[in-house]
């Protein structure tokens, strides 16, 4: 997401929080990215006919390179981001995924149906750099520690974000939730050493 008039950049590394995030950010300003229906006419007509949209959950260096051709600066803007513990942010992804299968929400049963079906065991042991999804991506593939002036910590959200929104200049009294994950140490019986070096 990228909001020009406040020379923010945020990066939404897929079950950090981002969706909490987004809704904050987007009521106060006009985000130019913010998913791939909020595309002004303007910047697709300057981008016409790249295989790019302003989506979620891309990299840094995606948002570089094609910002670029829309005469911005990614350098002069404020770029930050939220991590979570691998584990629990990969094992969240795929009870997220799953759930989104359950109430039919194709933009994940195009994508990830056929793999998703098998348990968490099965599924992360076929993930391999050649067939990752963008959704599973290790989270150093977004961005990097240097290309960022803010990184919180989904495990300290609430503190973390209170930080984060006094440096950006935004208000927001109560802080709401959405997508939320159940913080629980369930993930860590599914893992073994296997399946750790997979993820990390």
């Amino acid at each position: 997401m990228i909001v020009p008039s406040k020379k923010i950049l945020f990066i939404h590394i897929p079950k950090t929080g981002g969706t909490t995030i987004g809704n904050i950010i987007h009521p106060y300003d006009d985000p130019l990215i913010c998913s791939n229906k909020s595309l002004g006419k303007r910047y697709a007509d300057i981008l016409r006919g790249e295989d790019f949209h302003f989506a979620e959950h891309q990299n840094f260096t995606y948002y570089a390179r094609h910002t670029e051709k829309l005469g911005m600066d990614i350098s002069s803007f404020f770029v930050f981001a939220f991590t979570r513990n691998p584990y629990s942010r990969l094992y969240s992804t795929w009870k997220f995924i799953k759930k989104q299968i359950s109430v039919g929400n194709s933009l994940f049963t195009d994508q990830y149906e056929h793999g998703v079906k098998k348990s968490f065991a099965s599924w992360i042991e076929t993930l391999t750099k050649e067939n990752v999804y963008s959704w599973c991506q290790r989270q150093s593939w977004f961005v990097k520690k240097n290309q960022c002036n803010f990184v919180g910590r989904y495990e300290n959200f609430e503190i973390d974000l209170k930080k984060l929104l006094d440096i950006i200049k935004y208000r927001c009294s109560n802080i709401p939730r959405f997508n939320q994950s159940s913080a629980t140490d369930e993930y860590k019986f599914h893992y073994n050493k296997k399946r750790k070096d997979i993820v990390y």
